[in-house]
Protein backbone atom coordinates (compact mmCIF):
# COMPACT_ATOMS: atom_id res chain seq x y z
CA UNK A 1 0.00 0.00 0.00
CA UNK A 2 1.87 3.08 -1.26
CA UNK A 3 -0.99 5.56 -1.66
CA UNK A 4 -2.96 6.96 1.22
CA UNK A 5 -6.45 5.40 1.18
CA UNK A 6 -9.72 7.23 1.54
CA UNK A 7 -10.73 7.27 5.20
CA UNK A 8 -14.03 7.89 6.92
CA UNK A 9 -14.35 10.32 9.81
CA UNK A 10 -13.07 9.10 13.19
CA UNK A 11 -11.18 6.22 11.61
CA UNK A 12 -8.48 6.70 14.25
CA UNK A 13 -10.96 5.72 16.97
CA UNK A 14 -11.81 2.53 15.12
CA UNK A 15 -8.13 1.64 15.02
CA UNK A 16 -7.56 2.36 18.70
CA UNK A 17 -10.72 0.56 19.86
CA UNK A 18 -9.81 -2.54 17.89
CA UNK A 19 -6.32 -2.48 19.34
CA UNK A 20 -7.82 -2.37 22.83
CA UNK A 21 -10.35 -5.13 22.12
CA UNK A 22 -7.71 -7.43 20.61
CA UNK A 23 -5.14 -6.72 23.35
CA UNK A 24 -2.65 -5.65 20.69
CA UNK A 25 -0.19 -4.38 23.29
CA UNK A 26 0.42 -7.96 24.42
CA UNK A 27 1.38 -8.94 20.87
CA UNK A 28 3.39 -5.97 19.64
CA UNK A 29 4.42 -4.34 22.92
CA UNK A 30 3.58 -0.98 24.54
CA UNK A 31 6.00 1.07 22.41
CA UNK A 32 4.51 -0.17 19.13
CA UNK A 33 0.97 0.33 20.47
CA UNK A 34 1.72 3.91 21.47
CA UNK A 35 3.33 4.57 18.08
CA UNK A 36 0.16 3.45 16.27
CA UNK A 37 -2.01 5.58 18.58
CA UNK A 38 0.16 8.69 17.96
CA UNK A 39 0.02 8.27 14.18
CA UNK A 40 -3.75 7.66 14.31
CA UNK A 41 -4.28 10.84 16.34
CA UNK A 42 -2.20 12.88 13.88
CA UNK A 43 -4.18 11.48 10.95
CA UNK A 44 -7.35 12.62 12.66
CA UNK A 45 -5.89 16.11 13.14
CA UNK A 46 -5.16 16.23 9.39
CA UNK A 47 -8.75 15.12 8.71
CA UNK A 48 -7.35 12.12 6.83
CA UNK A 49 -6.11 14.23 3.94
CA UNK A 50 -2.85 12.32 3.66
CA UNK A 51 -0.12 10.41 5.48
CA UNK A 52 1.72 11.74 8.54
CA UNK A 53 5.39 12.68 8.18
CA UNK A 54 7.83 12.33 11.05
CA UNK A 55 11.60 12.17 11.33
CA UNK A 56 12.92 9.58 13.77
CA UNK A 57 14.28 12.36 15.98
CA UNK A 58 10.79 13.83 16.25
CA UNK A 59 9.04 10.56 17.09
CA UNK A 60 11.45 9.32 19.74
CA UNK A 61 10.79 11.99 22.41
CA UNK A 62 7.02 11.77 21.78
CA UNK A 63 7.14 8.03 22.52
CA UNK A 64 9.62 8.37 25.40
CA UNK A 65 12.22 6.40 23.43
CA UNK A 66 15.89 7.33 23.54
CA UNK A 67 17.46 4.80 21.17
CA UNK A 68 16.89 4.41 17.44
CA UNK A 69 17.03 0.61 17.77
CA UNK A 70 14.10 0.70 20.19
CA UNK A 71 12.05 2.82 17.80
CA UNK A 72 12.95 0.61 14.86
CA UNK A 73 11.87 -2.57 16.69
CA UNK A 74 8.58 -1.03 17.78
CA UNK A 75 7.86 0.29 14.28
CA UNK A 76 8.64 -3.08 12.65
CA UNK A 77 6.35 -4.91 15.08
CA UNK A 78 3.48 -2.56 14.29
CA UNK A 79 4.09 -2.95 10.55
CA UNK A 80 4.36 -6.75 10.70
CA UNK A 81 1.10 -6.97 12.69
CA UNK A 82 -0.72 -4.86 10.09
CA UNK A 83 -1.49 -1.84 12.31
CA UNK A 84 0.92 0.58 10.65
CA UNK A 85 2.02 1.51 7.12
CA UNK A 86 5.57 2.89 6.98
CA UNK A 87 7.15 4.35 3.87
CA UNK A 88 10.80 5.33 4.35
CA UNK A 89 12.30 7.97 2.04
CA UNK A 90 14.05 6.73 -1.12
CA UNK A 91 17.57 5.47 -0.52
CA UNK A 92 20.20 8.16 -0.79
CA UNK A 93 17.84 11.09 -0.28
CA UNK A 94 18.16 13.61 2.52
CA UNK A 95 15.73 16.04 4.05
CA UNK A 96 12.66 13.87 3.36
CA UNK A 97 10.75 12.51 6.36
CA UNK A 98 9.24 9.00 6.38
CA UNK A 99 5.48 8.69 5.86
CA UNK A 100 3.09 6.88 8.19
CA UNK A 101 -0.56 5.97 8.42
CA UNK A 102 -2.55 3.43 10.36
CA UNK A 103 -4.58 0.49 9.16
CA UNK A 104 -6.74 -2.29 10.58
CA UNK A 105 -5.37 -5.81 9.99
CA UNK A 106 -7.54 -7.87 7.66
CA UNK A 107 -8.29 -10.39 10.40
CA UNK A 108 -9.92 -7.64 12.51
CA UNK A 109 -11.81 -5.72 9.82
CA UNK A 110 -15.09 -7.50 10.59
CA UNK A 111 -14.65 -7.23 14.37
CA UNK A 112 -17.64 -5.55 15.98
CA UNK A 113 -16.69 -1.93 16.64
CA UNK A 114 -18.61 -1.47 19.89
CA UNK A 115 -17.59 -0.89 23.51
CA UNK A 116 -15.64 -3.64 25.25
CA UNK A 117 -18.44 -4.39 27.72
CA UNK A 118 -21.10 -4.80 25.05
CA UNK A 119 -24.09 -7.03 25.73
CA UNK A 120 -27.50 -6.36 27.29
CA UNK A 121 -28.24 -7.07 30.90
CA UNK A 122 -30.12 -10.37 31.43
CA UNK A 123 -33.89 -10.27 31.07
CA UNK A 124 -35.72 -11.22 34.24
CA UNK A 125 -39.14 -12.91 34.53
CA UNK A 126 -41.26 -13.65 37.59
CA UNK A 127 -43.74 -16.36 38.55
CA UNK A 128 -46.85 -14.68 39.98
CA UNK A 129 -48.08 -16.22 43.30
CA UNK A 130 -51.59 -17.60 43.45
CA UNK A 131 -54.24 -14.91 43.92
CA UNK A 132 -55.99 -16.68 46.80
CA UNK A 133 -52.83 -16.82 48.91
CA UNK A 134 -52.76 -14.45 51.88
CA UNK A 135 -49.98 -11.83 51.53
CA UNK A 136 -48.27 -12.68 54.78
CA UNK A 137 -48.21 -16.37 53.87
CA UNK A 138 -47.55 -16.03 50.17
CA UNK A 139 -44.98 -18.36 48.74
CA UNK A 140 -41.73 -16.81 47.50
CA UNK A 141 -41.56 -15.86 43.84
CA UNK A 142 -39.37 -17.83 41.52
CA UNK A 143 -37.09 -15.72 39.39
CA UNK A 144 -35.68 -16.80 36.03
CA UNK A 145 -32.70 -15.17 34.34
CA UNK A 146 -32.32 -15.43 30.58
CA UNK A 147 -29.40 -17.62 29.61
CA UNK A 148 -29.14 -19.10 33.12
CA UNK A 149 -30.51 -22.56 33.93
CA UNK A 150 -30.68 -21.81 37.65
CA UNK A 151 -33.82 -20.55 39.42
CA UNK A 152 -33.49 -17.76 42.02
CA UNK A 153 -36.04 -17.36 44.82
CA UNK A 154 -37.24 -14.00 46.14
CA UNK A 155 -36.39 -13.76 49.81
CA UNK A 156 -39.35 -11.72 51.08
CA UNK A 157 -42.72 -11.18 49.46
CA UNK A 158 -42.88 -7.62 48.17
CA UNK A 159 -39.12 -7.19 48.38
CA UNK A 160 -36.48 -7.37 45.68
CA UNK A 161 -35.37 -10.80 44.54
CA UNK A 162 -31.83 -11.99 45.08
CA UNK A 163 -30.32 -11.99 41.61
CA UNK A 164 -26.84 -12.45 40.19
CA UNK A 165 -25.07 -9.10 39.87
CA UNK A 166 -24.61 -8.24 36.16
CA UNK A 167 -21.40 -6.39 37.18
CA UNK A 168 -19.97 -8.61 39.91
CA UNK A 169 -17.19 -7.34 42.14
CA UNK A 170 -15.92 -10.55 43.72
CA UNK A 171 -13.49 -10.71 46.59
CA UNK A 172 -10.13 -10.58 44.79
CA UNK A 173 -8.62 -12.98 47.29
CA UNK A 174 -11.24 -15.60 46.46
CA UNK A 175 -12.08 -15.37 42.75
CA UNK A 176 -9.89 -12.95 40.81
CA UNK A 177 -6.53 -13.27 42.52
CA UNK A 178 -3.69 -13.70 40.08
CA UNK A 179 -1.63 -16.87 40.17
CA UNK A 180 2.06 -16.51 41.08
CA UNK A 181 3.02 -17.37 37.49
CA UNK A 182 0.77 -14.62 36.09
CA UNK A 183 2.13 -12.06 38.53
CA UNK A 184 5.72 -13.02 37.74
CA UNK A 185 5.02 -12.67 34.02
CA UNK A 186 3.65 -9.15 34.61
CA UNK A 187 6.77 -8.25 36.57
CA UNK A 188 8.99 -9.58 33.75
CA UNK A 189 7.11 -7.59 31.10
CA UNK A 190 7.33 -4.49 33.31
CA UNK A 191 11.08 -5.02 33.71
CA UNK A 192 11.58 -5.51 29.97
CA UNK A 193 9.77 -2.22 29.42
CA UNK A 194 12.43 -0.52 31.56
CA UNK A 195 15.06 -2.32 29.52
CA UNK A 196 13.51 -1.08 26.27
CA UNK A 197 13.61 2.50 27.56
CA UNK A 198 17.30 2.16 28.50
CA UNK A 199 16.90 2.32 32.30
CA UNK A 200 18.19 -1.21 32.99
CA UNK A 201 20.66 -3.27 30.99
CA UNK A 202 19.70 -6.89 31.62
CA UNK A 203 16.39 -8.01 30.07
CA UNK A 204 14.43 -11.11 31.12
CA UNK A 205 14.03 -13.90 28.59
CA UNK A 206 10.38 -14.65 27.84
CA UNK A 207 8.35 -16.78 27.89
CA UNK A 208 10.88 -19.25 29.38
CA UNK A 209 11.98 -17.43 32.53
CA UNK A 210 15.37 -18.51 33.89
CA UNK A 211 15.69 -20.54 37.08
CA UNK A 212 17.53 -17.65 38.71
CA UNK A 213 14.54 -15.35 38.23
CA UNK A 214 12.16 -18.05 39.50
CA UNK A 215 14.27 -18.65 42.62
CA UNK A 216 14.36 -14.92 43.36
CA UNK A 217 10.59 -14.73 42.82
CA UNK A 218 10.04 -17.45 45.42
CA UNK A 219 12.20 -15.47 47.82
CA UNK A 220 10.11 -12.38 47.11
CA UNK A 221 6.91 -14.31 47.80
CA UNK A 222 8.14 -15.41 51.23
CA UNK A 223 9.00 -11.88 52.40
CA UNK A 224 6.07 -9.72 53.51
CA UNK A 225 8.39 -6.74 54.08
CA UNK A 226 9.78 -7.01 50.54
CA UNK A 227 6.31 -7.25 48.99
CA UNK A 228 5.30 -4.10 50.87
CA UNK A 229 8.47 -2.32 49.72
CA UNK A 230 7.72 -3.12 46.06
CA UNK A 231 3.93 -2.86 46.27
CA UNK A 232 3.75 0.30 44.12
CA UNK A 233 5.36 -0.79 40.87
CA UNK A 234 5.14 2.68 39.33
CA UNK A 235 6.98 4.14 42.32
CA UNK A 236 9.68 1.49 41.87
CA UNK A 237 10.00 2.42 38.19
CA UNK A 238 10.30 6.09 39.13
CA UNK A 239 13.16 5.36 41.53
CA UNK A 240 14.93 3.30 38.87
CA UNK A 241 14.63 6.15 36.36
CA UNK A 242 16.11 8.58 38.88
CA UNK A 243 18.97 6.28 39.95
CA UNK A 244 21.88 6.24 37.46
CA UNK A 245 23.79 3.65 39.51
CA UNK A 246 21.28 0.90 38.66
CA UNK A 247 21.83 1.28 34.91
CA UNK A 248 24.93 -0.89 35.17
CA UNK A 249 24.79 -4.59 34.37
CA UNK A 250 24.83 -5.63 38.03
CA UNK A 251 21.22 -4.54 38.58
CA UNK A 252 18.99 -7.43 37.51
CA UNK A 253 15.44 -8.49 38.30
CA UNK A 254 16.64 -11.16 40.80
CA UNK A 255 18.59 -8.40 42.57
CA UNK A 256 15.38 -6.41 42.89
CA UNK A 257 13.55 -9.45 44.30
CA UNK A 258 15.38 -9.39 47.65
CA UNK A 259 19.03 -9.40 46.60
CA UNK A 260 21.58 -7.88 48.98
CA UNK A 261 24.71 -5.82 48.40
CA UNK A 262 28.17 -6.39 49.85
CA UNK A 263 27.19 -4.53 53.02
CA UNK A 264 24.23 -6.83 53.63
CA UNK A 265 21.66 -4.19 52.69
CA UNK A 266 18.52 -5.23 50.82
CA UNK A 267 18.87 -3.66 47.38
CA UNK A 268 15.14 -3.02 46.96
CA UNK A 269 14.96 -1.14 50.26
CA UNK A 270 18.02 0.93 49.44
CA UNK A 271 16.59 1.73 46.01
CA UNK A 272 13.26 2.93 47.42
CA UNK A 273 15.08 5.03 50.04
CA UNK A 274 16.93 6.88 47.27
CA UNK A 275 20.25 5.18 47.97
CA UNK A 276 21.14 4.83 44.29
CA UNK A 277 20.30 8.34 43.18
CA UNK A 278 23.05 10.68 42.05
CA UNK A 279 23.14 12.81 45.21
CA UNK A 280 26.04 15.20 45.73
CA UNK A 281 28.51 13.54 43.39
CA UNK A 282 31.78 15.50 43.09
CA UNK A 283 34.10 15.54 40.13
CA UNK A 284 37.77 15.42 41.18
CA UNK A 285 39.88 16.85 38.39
CA UNK A 286 43.40 15.69 37.73
CA UNK A 287 46.34 17.99 38.44
CA UNK A 288 49.11 19.02 36.06
CA UNK A 289 51.29 16.16 34.90
CA UNK A 290 48.93 13.43 36.17
CA UNK A 291 48.02 10.72 33.68
CA UNK A 292 44.90 9.24 35.20
CA UNK A 293 41.57 10.45 33.89
CA UNK A 294 38.98 12.58 35.60
CA UNK A 295 37.19 10.45 38.21
CA UNK A 296 33.77 10.57 39.82
CA UNK A 297 33.59 10.13 43.56
CA UNK A 298 30.18 9.91 45.14
CA UNK A 299 28.66 9.60 48.53
CA UNK A 300 27.23 6.18 47.68
CA UNK A 301 28.94 3.23 46.10
CA UNK A 302 27.75 1.04 43.24
CA UNK A 303 26.00 -1.27 45.70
Amino acid sequence: MEEYPKREAFFSQKVIRRMVKTCAAQDIGPNATLLVAVIAACEDVKRYTGPVSYYNEQLMPILGIRKWDTLNRARQRAVDAGWLIYLPPPSGTKGIAPKYWTDIPARYVDLDDSPIDEGPYPKIGYDTPKADTEPEKASPKKVYVEGDDRVYVQGDVGGEPSLPNPNPNPNPKEKSAKTPDQELLEWCEWWNGLHASGHVQAAVRLPNVSEGVKAAWRRYGRSKALRETLADREAVAQQIRQSPFVKAGWFTLPKLFGGKNQDGEVIAEKLMNGGYQDNGRQRIKTGPGQRHRETDYGKTGLF
